[in-house]
């Protein structure tokens, strides 16, 4: 009468790195049926995120407010922490957050120009424990131009109660909103 097979359990390696280091290696178990190999793998998370490189306002009315929105986005595996800084004339909200691996924050962009001026600003995204992103901000402040049909309307003598209609037009002549 012949003994049964042996019964094999299924094991565990447990794998505690010592540095934070990736690891790409084996371990070679060699038994009197054979050998086998058992490959022991440990990558770090990565930190990532991702921002415009430029935002472009266009043209912009002196004295008026130009708006729009970009994404900073963490496409990285590991939660980050984001600040932006931006210069006059142009505000950003929000200016700081976090975002888990996967997300992205809406951020409101706004350019009021004081004068007509082409104005270019570096904007400086942070990300804790990350190299930090540029992003090149641009927009021209432009006056509205109107120009009408006619220099001049005069209506005469008008007795009272009656009315004279004069037409006029007015024709927006810039490349912003008047």
């Amino acid at each position: 009468h012949a003994s049964p097979p042996p019964l094999l359990l299924p094991a565990q390696i447990a794998f505690r790195p010592l540095r934070l280091d990736a690891y790409d290696d084996c371990i070679e178990f060699t038994m009197e049926t054979g050998s086998f190999v058992v490959p022991i793998r440990a990558t770090i998370p990565t930190i990532s995120s991702r921002v415009p490189s430029n935002v472009d306002f266009g043209f912009v009315p002196v004295n008026e407010t130009g708006r729009t929105t970009f994404e900073v986005t963490n496409d990285g595996e590991v939660a980050i922490k984001w600040s932006l800084m931006c210069e006059t004339p142009f505000t950003l909200t929000p200016t700081s957050g976090e975002l888990s691996p996967g997300t992205s924050a809406t951020i409101s962009a706004e350019f009021a120009p004081k004068d007509a001026s082409v104005y270019v600003a570096s904007c400086i995204c942070t990300v804790e424990g990350h190299s930090s992103h540029t992003i090149r901000i641009g927009g021209i402040g432009k006056f509205p131009f109107l120009s009408a049909s006619t220099e001049r309307v005069e209506c005469g003598r008008v007795v009272t109660g009656g009315v004279v209609t004069h037409h006029v037009k007015l024709r927006n002549q810039s490349l912003v909103d008047a």
